[in-house]
């Protein structure tokens, strides 16, 4: 597993009591408070898109558009993507302002010179972004692509996602993943997670989510996961993306401050 380590100045944020380090997140969204009262009462920590960024069946193959759009009328603090390709990650980091990291998914490319295809988090151009995580699964399918854990460091937050394999390894690899998680948990107790795990509700519960963490999702494989400290927050289905992808996007929503 590579992992990267935070400067000592990135670290400060955590010896913090853990009361004022998960209330902190929790206000992620202080800044989104809008002229409508829905969002004046709540923020968006993270929106999780599966993008099929390189498929023709959605957005003829390319999200570029439709994810700059998400992020400038939701504004969410942050953004994990999965099935995504690497130049459109910087068009689109380009276009808002967000920060970015990525992780390609094996030696998996993206047709038309559009770069590698993988994984990636956004964060919101007031936060700071620093990749402290990316390993791949022991367990993996044959050929070039291979599933990966992307994690980072986010303005005292940590935030993570990654994409299961469809082809019988995702519950093998969801028994991982929750080793991983676990980690990044004790390592910070306001930690944010989004992927398609290709593995329903039930199993996710079972095979991927840790112990200290609740879920969200769209009753189908696209989950996220968020520390339980932060008490029961809501979630939205984010249908008007099945016009472009062939999942609902998925949008976490807290308090407002």
């Amino acid at each position: 597993m590579r992992v990267m380590h935070t400067p000592a100045a990135r670290r400060t944020s955590l010896r913090l009591p853990v009361s004022l380090v998960l209330l902190g997140a929790l206000l992620l969204g202080a800044l989104l408070a809008g002229p409508t009262s829905a969002r004046a009462a709540t923020s968006i920590p993270l929106i999780h898109i599966n993008a099929c960024d390189r498929a023709k069946k959605c957005a003829g193959g390319n999200a570029t558009g439709h994810l700059t759009a998400i992020l400038r009328s939701g504004k969410p603090e942050l953004l994990t993507l999965n099935e995504v390709c690497s130049a459109t990650v910087n068009r689109v980091a380009r276009n808002t302002g967000y920060k970015k990291v990525f992780a390609q998914a094996g030696r998996a490319m993206c047709p038309g010179g559009r770069g590698k295809y993988g994984n990636a988090i956004l964060a919101a151009p007031h936060r700071d972004l620093v990749k402290t995580v990316e390993t791949k699964y022991s367990m993996q399918q044959g050929g070039t692509e291979k599933r990966v854990l992307l994690c980072a460091d986010s303005s005292g937050a940590a935030v993570c996602t990654t994409h299961l394999d469809h082809l019988g390894k995702a519950v093998a690899q969801a028994g991982e993943l929750k080793t991983l998680l676990a980690a990044q948990l004790a390592r910070n107790p306001s930690l944010f997670f989004g992927a398609d795990l290709n593995i329903g509700p039930p199993a996710a519960q079972r095979y991927a989510l840790p112990a200290g963490m609740r879920r969200m999702g769209d009753g189908r494989v696209m989950h996220i996961f968020y520390s339980a400290a932060f008490g029961q927050l809501g979630g939205v289905l984010l249908r008007s993306t099945l016009t472009w992808t062939d999942h609902a996007g998925l949008a976490l929503r807290a308090p407002a401050a």
